[in-house]
């Protein structure tokens, strides 16, 4: 079986042909954990929002995605490219993936050239639960990174904005942990 995703994903083009709008939000919860919410906005509801938890410096985990009309993978990009800005880049979610969710992430594995993958840690822990992250299908065992091709094409285009707190930046002007991304690590294929 290959990695094909059945119907095509929406692409940074299709942004302006919906007046749609991404946002990058990162915040701290409770337990020390770093969470990224990245949001795909359309005029008038959400197309698309995914959320990772994680560590700065170690790989990110999903925690939740939901998207309309094509957009999870759009979204996905966006969450992997900044989980990688900041730490070794994003697993799948440790509990739940969905057909269409494990779907995107064979496609990552198997078609994307633009995406690395590293295998995981076999002790990675989840950050805020204390337990071992347990790969629940074969592409689960590797991380994906990428580089911020995305981020970036979307703050040149004026069509994304970042915020921490209750600070609201420019994409582009996000903040950029020393020492996190996906510099020095080879890929697996």
């Amino acid at each position: 079986m290959t990695g094909r995703l059945k119907n095509p994903a929406r692409a940074l083009s299709d942004l302006a042909r919906c007046a749609a709008r991404v946002t990058v939000h990162e915040g701290w919860e409770r337990n020390g954990a770093m969470m990224i919410t990245v949001s795909v906005l359309g005029e008038d509801e959400a197309l698309a929002e995914v959320q990772a938890v994680g560590t700065p410096g170690c790989a990110f985990y999903v925690t939740d995605a939901t998207a309309e009309d094509k957009w999870g993978p759009f979204a996905y990009d966006v969450l992997m490219e900044r989980a990688s800005e900041v730490g070794l880049g994003l697993l799948p979610d440790w509990q739940e993936v969905s057909p269409d969710a494990r779907s995107v992430w064979r496609h990552y594995a198997t078609e994307r050239k633009d995406v690395d993958r590293s295998r995981a840690s076999s002790d990675q822990i989840l950050p805020g639960t204390g337990k071992l992250y347990r790969p629940l299908f074969p592409e689960a065992r590797f991380v994906t990174s990428k580089k911020p091709t995305t981020l970036a094409a979307l703050g040149r285009k004026g069509c994304g904005t970042y915020s921490v707190g209750r600070a609201t930046l420019r994409l582009e002007e996000r903040p950029l942990l020393a020492g996190a991304g996906t510099t020095g690590r080879r890929p697996v294929r």
